[in-house]
């Protein structure tokens, strides 16, 4: 079973997206946004619950943004790092912000999309031909 986690502070998102998982296959962390949370909050949960895939969205707090994090992700030990998945328009409209984001390994855009969140979860997605 996968675990997923949503950083993202879209309430409607974060309680709709499970829905369109099966349930014995992937597990979600978290099922409230991460609104103003911190970085190091996020880290310490992304450690002690070790997800597989992080959904990722840029602008989700005032202190913190998913760039942080993406960069966070990217050090910890290959073994654990976790499949990051941007799910921010603000990352499809801006080719210097996307230019960033794969620096730190993230290789999926779907913007906030569900269907093409889930597409890019069981990796069926286009995004590698279209993006790279």
């Amino acid at each position: 079973m996968k675990k997923i986690l949503i950083v993202d502070d879209d309430e409607g998102l974060v309680m709709m997206l499970p829905e369109f998982f099966n349930k014995e296959m992937f597990v979600f962390v978290n099922d409230y946004p991460m609104e103003n949370f911190e970085l190091e909050q996020i880290v310490s949960l992304i450690k002690k619950e070790e997800p597989q895939i992080v959904l990722l969205d840029h602008s989700f707090s005032y202190s913190c943004n998913g760039l942080k994090v993406a960069q966070e992700i990217s050090v910890i030990p290959p073994a654990t790092q976790p499949l990051v998945l941007s799910t921010s328009i603000i990352v499809l409209t801006n080719d210097d912000l996307m230019s960033k984001y794969v620096q730190f390994g993230v290789s999926h855009f779907p913007s906030k999309d569900c269907l093409k969140i889930v597409n890019c979860v069981l990796e069926i997605c286009d995004c590698k031909e279209k993006y790279f």
